[in-house]
Parts: structure tokens; sequence; C-alpha cells
């Protein structure tokens, strides 16, 4: 048998008081209450999930094959870029520190590869030296460009860039880059 409607309608607003008076914080301290108990009476009784979620037998499947560099690029949506856009912009190290590590000095074609031409390291125009990073290891974050699959070792042991190693692009020319969202 249903309650009747004024009983329901004294019963919500009885509710909507006590949600007034109590406010927010004492509805999510009372969820993190139940959510304690809960687990802690799963644990006691042995329940445990596994790394795969439930009904997953814990064993692990083979690993996939890792995904070539070109294939990660792909997966960070290029987007076209006139090249003049990117010339002077400062190139971030592949970390979270997001320190800046040089600028980008042009962008040149190498075969069918395209490279940024950038001035490296060094400290006020002291030490720095040229070389050519990967297109499809950067990616555009903000008005930055962010070096994303080199780490710090592999940057450092990328050879110095001769002009004659590649084909500049035209400024006016467009390429395609990564977005990054760190």
């Amino acid at each position: 048998m249903k309650p009747p409607l004024v009983v329901m309608a004294v019963v919500i607003t009885a509710r909507r008081n006590v949600m007034s008076s109590f406010g927010y914080h004492a509805h999510v301290a009372g969820l993190l209450f139940f959510m304690a108990l809960t687990a802690d009476a799963n644990a006691q009784d042995g329940h445990r999930m596994s790394p795969g979620g439930p009904g997953h037998s814990g064993s692990t499947a083979t690993p996939a094959m890792p995904m070539s560099a070109q294939e990660r690029a792909e997966k960070r949506f290029p987007q076209p870029v006139r090249v003049g856009d990117l010339t002077g912009r400062l190139v971030l190290e592949p970390s979270n520190h997001q320190t800046v590590i040089g600028r980008v000095a042009g962008v040149a074609r190498t075969g069918d590869a395209i490279r940024l031409v950038v001035r490296y390291g060094g400290l006020l125009g002291f030490g720095t030296r040229t070389i050519a990073v990967p297109i499809e290891a950067t990616a555009l974050l903000g008005q930055f460009v962010q070096v994303v699959d080199l780490n710090a070792d592999q940057l450092r042991a990328l050879p110095d860039w001769a002009a004659s190693a590649g084909v500049p692009i035209d400024a006016e020319d467009r390429i395609r880059i990564g977005l990054n969202r760190n």
C-alpha cells in the first residue's frame, strides 16, 4: 500500500529542513563514514578486488606492442600550424617541471621526416647548440612547444644540426603538430 500523498509531502519537507540545517558537509561525512564501514566489512569477509576489476581472473594478457613515435603523435590530434608561427616559440623539457630548454629556430625537412630546429641549452646565449627534434616527439602546449617523447638524456645525445642536413620549410607553409593538454 502506498503512503498518502500528504504524508510523502511531509517527509520530503522534513528532509529538506534536515539538509538545510546540517548542510552539505554532514551528508558528505555520512557518505564517507558509510564507505569506510563498507570497505571494512568487505576486507573482513575476504572480498578483494582484483586488478582487472570484478570477474577478472588476475592473469595478465600479453602486453601490447609499443607504439611507434608516429602512432603516438597521431593520438595527439595533429593540427595544421603555419611554420612562421612556430619559429621563436619557447621549447619546454619533457617533464612536468616544464623548464624552458630552448627556442624554435626553424623547421626543416630531412627526407620524409620533418624536424624542429631548436637552439638548445646554454645560459644567456652562451653554450647553446642547435639540434633537430623530430616533429613526432613534440606537441603544442599553449604558446609553447613541449618535447614529449624524448627524455633529457636523449635530447643531449642528439647531434648538432648542420643547415646542410635538411631543407628549410618556408614560414608560410603549414605542417601538422600534435596538441598536449598537460
